[in-house]
């Protein structure tokens, strides 16, 4: 389990979602297909009392977490209801069959309840007031204590009013539990627009989580720790936001995402050989594009509290 950090504020709201999925599907025998979390294959026909392939046999298999479900079967005359499988998480129902070539069609119903993660992020601004963490990148993870490393699920970018949202995805906790997932979140100051690291090249960023059994929608607020050491690394990657959306707006220039290096204490210098403030993409320590902030000198966290500097150094 990573390191969870403290001091946030958080207002939680957990609604239940529950998002079904239908296909119908025809199949031969020995063809099969998926549907949402379950696959079926078709196996065999048998006559009824008015037709020669009133009866369907098939095989149902679970995708995750993988399981077998076993074989079955439906008369399409006599159980026109269907039948439900994998604790009612699956409903079958089989609506007919045609012929050359034979084919039994099926209606299915994935019925496996879905999460959903959204919210919005908030960072400390320069005036001390908690503002959108625009273009913040979110990765969501299902925690699995004891066997092995979270799986990563996936991740969003949040937009310019901080807001992310995340899923549907099956909510099935794949540690076999017999519950649903638990998640942890992380939030990174970076994106495809760059990204603000310290010393250890470690991206800014900060763990919430777990959140356990979450049924079926996790709706939050997130705002940054509230210490400095924190909140100016966000300070740093808004501003580089900024620089880069004048850019794409003004004159439709995509930059190229620009690394920049920030960390409270320390001077500018990450292997450069220069202890101020500067841009560099052709120093054979580190080739770049690069910005080098100076987190040590000046008023509490150097070039961090002024942005004039970063687009200045943005502008090379």
């Amino acid at each position: 389990m990573k390191q969870i950090l403290p001091g946030l504020l958080i207002l939680l709201i957990i609604a239940p979602v529950v998002c079904a999925e239908t296909c119908d599907i025809r199949l031969e025998i020995g063809e099969e297909e998926t549907c949402g979390n379950y696959k079926i294959r078709q196996d065999s026909f048998d006559a009824g009392d008015r037709t020669s392939l009133q009866i369907a046999h098939f095989r149902l298999w679970r995708l995750s977490p993988y399981a077998y479900l076993g074989s079955s079967s439906l008369d399409f005359l006599c159980e026109t209801g269907g039948k439900y499988y994998d604790d009612n998480k699956l409903h079958v129902v089989y609506t007919g069959h045609s012929h050359d070539p034979n084919r039994a069609k099926y209606t299915l119903e994935d019925l496996s309840p879905q999460l959903v993660v959204k919210g919005n992020l908030k960072y400390k601004d320069r005036n001390l007031n908690w503002a959108p963490a625009k273009w913040a990148t979110v990765y969501i993870l299902e925690q699995d204590p004891g066997i092995g490393d979270d799986d990563y699920m996936g991740s969003a970018l949040t937009d310019e009013t901080g807001y992310f949202e995340f899923g549907p995805v099956v909510n099935v906790d794949s540690d076999d539990d017999g519950g649903k997932i638990d998640i942890i979140i992380q939030f990174v100051a970076g994106s495809s627009v760059g990204c603000v690291i310290d010393a250890n090249d470690s991206v800014h960023g900060f763990w919430e989580g777990p959140y356990r059994d979450v049924s079926d929608e996790l709706y939050m607020s997130w705002f940054t720790p509230d210490n400095e050491t924190q909140y100016k690394a966000w300070w740093v990657y808004d501003t580089l936001c900024d620089g880069w959306g004048y850019l794409s707006d003004t004159v439709s220039y995509g930059m190229t995402g620009v690394t920049v290096y920030w960390q409270w204490g320390h001077d500018a210098d990450y292997g450069t050989g220069i202890d101020n403030t500067h841009w560099s993409n052709i120093l054979s320590q580190n080739p770049g594009p690069f910005i080098y902030l100076d987190g040590f000198t000046g008023r509490c966290g150097g070039s961090a509290n002024d942005p004039d500097t970063i687009i200045h150094e943005y502008g090379h």
